[in-house]
C-alpha cells in the first residue's frame, strides 16, 4: 500500500521519503463535524435532551437507547412515555388510569405490546407462534357466554343463573370474582358492553339479557338490565378488581316477545333485533335505557332483512338492505310504544349516508365500533364475505366506506361469529377454528394492503365460547367438559 510522500528540501536537491502508515488503533481519532455535532448534542442538559426526544418516533427512541448509557437513560424516561401515549387514541391503548398512575416501565409495556401488535398482524402465517396459558377451574356453574373487555385484562362470563363473574388474565392467580350476583330461576343469559371513553379510569356499562326456561323460544320475554362496572383502585393508585353498581342502572322487559338475534349497546341506546316467525320479519329496536320508566316505553324500529343484525353507534344505526348499507339518524326512526303486528313492515326513513356492496348480504355478525379521530370503524360479516365499514365524520353529513376484506369458502362463518378490530386490522373467528387476519387498506381508498391471511386453529374441538382483543393480541377459548372445564388463553406473536 502506498505511503504518503513528504517532500524535504536540502539546499538545491529535493528527495521525497516514504512515511508508512502507521496502525489505526495507534493513530489518534481526528475531531471531525461528526464529532463536533456529537460534543454539541451532549453538552445539552437532560432537560432539553427529553424534550427532543419527546418529538421522536417510539421506533427512533429504542434506537436511540442502543448507543450510549446516557441516551439510554433518558430514553426510559417517564416524560418520554407518558408523550408518547398521549399520542395514542384511547381506543389503542386502552388505558384503564390516567397516563399520570403509569410509572415508565408500565407505559412502555403497554405502548410497545400494542405497537408490536401492529408489526406483527403484518407478518405472514410462516412466522407465527401460538404461546398459550392453559387454566383449569372448577364448573359450579354452566357458562352461557363470555366477554372480554377491550384491553384484555378483564374476562367476564355470565351463567345460567343469570350471574356474572369474572377474571384477572394479568394476575398470577387465576380466582373467580362475582361480579352481579345470581338470579333465582335458571335461565339463559348473555350481555354486552361499551366502555366510557371519557372516563380518566376504566368504565363500562354492561347490558345482561336475561331469559327464563318457559314456552317455546318465540314466546321467550327477556328481562334487559344495564350496569355500571368501575375500576377498583387500591391505595398505591393501581387497579385491582372491579365493582358493579348496587343495582341496574335500568331494568325493562323485552318488547314484543320473540328471539333476540343481536344486540348493541353505545352511550343511552341499546339496539337489539328480533326475528318473527313464520315468515321471519326482523324488526330492529332501539331504546334509550335512560328514558324507561315503567313497564311501557318509548322504542324506535325500523324494519330489516330477516335474521339480520344492526349496528349501533354514536347517533346512528347501520342497517342493510339488498346490495347497500344505509346509515340512519336515531332521531329519524319511527317512535313507539305499541308493538308492530309481526307481519308489518316499518318504512325506512331516507337515510343519511350509503354504501354499496358487490351483492347483497344480511350481514349478522358486526364488531365492537372503533373510533380514531373522526372516523368510526367495524367489521361486518355474512355469508362468505368480510367488509371493513369506516364512517367518516366531517362538516357536513358522514361518510361510509366499505372495503371486501375477505372472501371465505361458504359456511365458514356463522351467527354469533366473533369480530376484533382495532385501528389497523381485524380478526375473524371461523367455524372449525380457524382465524381469518386482515389489515385495513388506507383509509378511504377502498384497497386492501395484501390477501387476508388463515391462521390454524388455536384451540381444540369442542369450545364452546371464544372471545378476541386485537390491542393484546390475546384470544381466549372456553371448553367444558365433564371432567374439568378449560379456559385456553392463546397470545398471538410472529417471529
Amino acid at each position: 500500500m502506498p505511503g504518503s510522500r513528504i517532500p524535504i528540501r536540502s539546499g538545491r536537491f529535493s528527495t521525497k521519503i516514504q512515511r508508512q502508515p502507521k496502525p489505526l488503533d495507534s493513530v489518534p481519532q481526528e475531531k471531525g463535524k461528526a464529532s463536533r455535532r456529537e460534543n454539541l448534542l451532549f453538552r445539552l442538559p437532560d432537560e432539553l435532551l427529553v424534550e427532543i426526544v419527546k418529538e421522536v418516533m417510539w421506533r427512533d427512541a429504542l434506537r436511540l437507547r442502543r448507543t450510549c448509557s446516557r441516551l439510554r437513560d433518558i430514553t426510559r424516561s417517564l416524560r418520554v412515555w407518558q408523550s408518547f401515549a398521549r399520542r395514542e387514541s384511547r381506543q389503542t391503548l386502552w388505558l384503564e388510569l390516567p397516563v399520570e398512575s403509569y410509572n415508565s416501565e408500565e407505559l412502555e409495556h403497554l405502548i410497545l405490546r400494542r405497537k408490536s401488535a401492529d408489526t406483527r398482524y403484518e407478518k405472514s402465517v410462516e412466522s407465527l407462534i401460538l404461546p398459550q396459558r392453559t387454566l383449569p377451574f372448577r364448573r359450579d356453574g354452566q357458562y352461557d357466554s363470555l366477554c372480554l373487555v377491550p384491553g384484555g385484562r378483564w374476562l367476564l362470563f355470565s351463567t345460567r343463573r343469570g350471574s356474572v363473574t369474572y377474571y384477572d388474565l394479568n394476575s398470577e392467580g387465576f380466582t373467580r370474582q362475582e361480579l352481579i350476583p345470581e338470579k333465582r330461576t335458571k335461565s339463559i343469559t348473555s350481555m354486552c358492553v361499551d366502555v366510557d371513553l371519557d372516563s380518566p379510569t376504566l368504565k363500562f356499562n354492561l347490558v345482561l339479557v336475561t331469559v327464563e326456561f318457559s314456552g317455546p323460544v318465540d314466546g321467550h320475554q327477556a328481562l334487559i338490565e344495564v350496569w355500571q362496572v368501575d375500576l377498583a383502585v387500591d391505595e398505591r393508585g393501581k387497579g385491582v378488581a372491579l365493582t358493579a353498581s348496587d343495582g341496574p342502572l335500568a331494568s325493562f322487559l323485552q318488547e314484543p316477545r320473540g328471539h333476540i338475534s343481536s344486540m348493541s349497546l353505545v352511550g343511552d341506546f341499546f339496539a337489539y333485533s328480533i326475528s318473527f316467525r313464520p315468515r321471519h320479519n326482523t324488526y330492529a329496536f332501539i331504546v334509550n335505557w335512560k328514558a324507561v320508566l315503567g313497564t311501557e316505553y318509548v322504542k324506535r324500529v325500523v324494519s330489516i332483512p330477516d335474521w339480520s343484525a344492526c349496528c349501533l353507534l354514536d347517533g346512528y344505526i347501520c342497517v342493510p338492505t339488498d346490495r347497500r348499507l344505509l346509515l340512519l339518524p336515531l332521531e329519524s326512526l319511527t317512535e313507539t310504544i305499541a308493538m308492530p303486528s309481526s307481519y308489518a313492515q316499518i318504512p325506512t326513513p331516507r337515510p343519511i349516508a350509503t354504501v354499496t356492496l358487490p351483492k347483497s348480504i344480511d350481514f349478522f355478525s358486526f364488531s365492537y365500533p372503533v373510533i380514531q379521530k373522526d372516523t368510526t370503524r367495524f367489521v361486518i360479516a355474512a355469508d362468505d364475505t368480510v367488509y371493513g365499514i369506516a364512517m367518516h365524520k366531517g362538516q357536513e353529513d358522514p361518510i361510509l366506506d366499505a372495503t371486501l376484506l375477505a372472501h371465505l369458502k361458504p359456511d365458514v362463518l356463522f351467527v354469533s361469529t366473533r369480530i376484533s378490530v382495532s385501528d389497523t386490522s381485524c380478526l375473524v373467528w371461523l367455524r372449525g377454528g380457524e382465524m381469518v387476519l386482515q389489515s385495513f387498506g388506507q383509509p378511504r381508498s377502498g384497497i386492501l394492503n395484501k390477501p387476508p391471511q388463515i391462521l390454524p386453529p388455536l384451540s381444540p374441538s369442542g369450545s364452546y365460547f371464544y372471545a378476541l382483543d386485537m390491542a393484546s393480541g390475546q384470544i381466549v377459548s372456553y371448553r367444558s367438559a365433564r371432567e374439568q372445564s378449560r379456559l385456553i388463553i392463546s397470545y398471538l406473536r410472529f417471529r
